[in-house]
């Protein structure tokens, strides 16, 4: 979605349409990353935007929900990324009379429908208070596209075009479903879009290479599927799981090589990716906080992939080695 062009056309088919309307979508344009600071780029996979509105710039602030649970405070979590705009926006512009408003945006695809709060009121336990009291806390909320609450016939009848639909479909169905093979024969039409339309070629590599990671379907079918396809998309299907093998780096990834390219791609994938997340996280553990027990590093070891890229992130953070693997 830091195409302005995929952006615009899911903003599109999700916003009010009065602000739909006053949007000019033509000026629809990425802010540099230097507007947004470093807390704000250590958060979520965010996005943001300027475009026109009424002779005005609007900013579209876009939260990409990775996550496959609820996120309790994630108005909050908005809220202070939105402050944070407008602080910078300020330090940037200390003329300015006013501040730019603000869309914030989050798209949400987890294996359900979203059921967490929407606005930073209803995090708040208002209930016998005041009402002077309740009208002095802030409203803020956020537009959500909750891809959890619908299914890919509602996706369809959005009428988006192949480029925003299909990776729209992908983070909805691909981690739902355990028959990938099924879905790629059922997308097979918008790939071949894609791979025939000029300027897609990266994208059809992104979402292959995101199958390759989510998937737990078996790759030799995958490989088949993508064959189906086409021999471009097959071919980049191997691309992205060579790359996988490549960045492992450990003793997984070589057995896996050695026996083989199909079965190497098979075990290298499954467990080179995995031994290689693990070494690589007690690598940073050991330079932050010095040796390690051997009851932990067997607890990384044993870890499911999920775990430790869950973990990899809290090194930057955490007070002590045991407090990393326990979040």
């Amino acid at each position: 979605l830091g195409d302005p062009e995929r952006c615009a056309d899911l903003l599109r088919s999700v916003l009010p349409k009065d602000l739909v309307d006053a949007l000019d979508w033509q000026s629809l344009r990425p802010v540099e990353t230097s507007f947004v600071d470093d807390a704000l780029r250590r958060g979520h996979a965010d996005l943001l935007f300027v475009a026109d509105l009424d002779g005005r710039e609007t900013l579209l602030y876009l939260l990409l929900e990775h996550k496959s649970g609820e996120d309790r405070f994630c108005a909050f979590q908005m809220m202070r990324y939105v402050t944070r705009i407008w602080e910078q926006f300020l330090r940037e512009c200390p003329d300015a009379n006013h501040l730019p408003p603000i869309v914030p945006f989050v798209l949400a695809h987890g294996s359900s429908a979203w059921s967490s709060p929407r606005s930073v009121r209803e995090l708040m336990q208002l209930d016998g208070l005041p009402q002077s009291l309740v009208d002095l806390q802030p409203e803020f909320a956020f537009v959500l596209d909750d891809l959890g609450a619908c299914d890919a016939n509602n996706l369809v009848a959005r009428k988006l075009p192949a480029q925003t639909l299909l990776p729209l479909l992908h983070l909805q169905q691909v981690r739902r479903h355990a028959q990938t093979t099924a879905l790629l024969a059922s997308w097979k039409h918008l790939y071949r879009q894609l791979l025939a339309r000029p300027g897609c070629q990266d994208l059809v590599s992104q979402l292959i290479s995101y199958v390759t990671n989510v998937s737990d379907e078996d790759h030799k079918d995958l490989r088949s599927a993508y064959a189906s396809i086409s021999k471009p998309a097959e071919e980049k299907f191997m691309t992205a799981a060579k790359q996988l093998i490549q960045e492992g780096h450990d003793q997984g990834l070589s057995q896996g090589l050695s026996q083989g390219h199909t079965q190497g791609l098979e075990q290298g994938l499954s467990q080179g990716l995995q031994t290689g997340q693990a070494n690589a996280l007690i690598t940073l553990l050991r330079q932050r906080f010095g040796e390690l027990p051997d009851a932990l590093i067997d607890k990384i070891k044993s870890a499911c992939i999920e775990d430790l890229e869950r973990w990899m992130p809290c090194v930057l953070t955490a007070k002590s080695a045991s407090d990393v693997v326990a979040s």
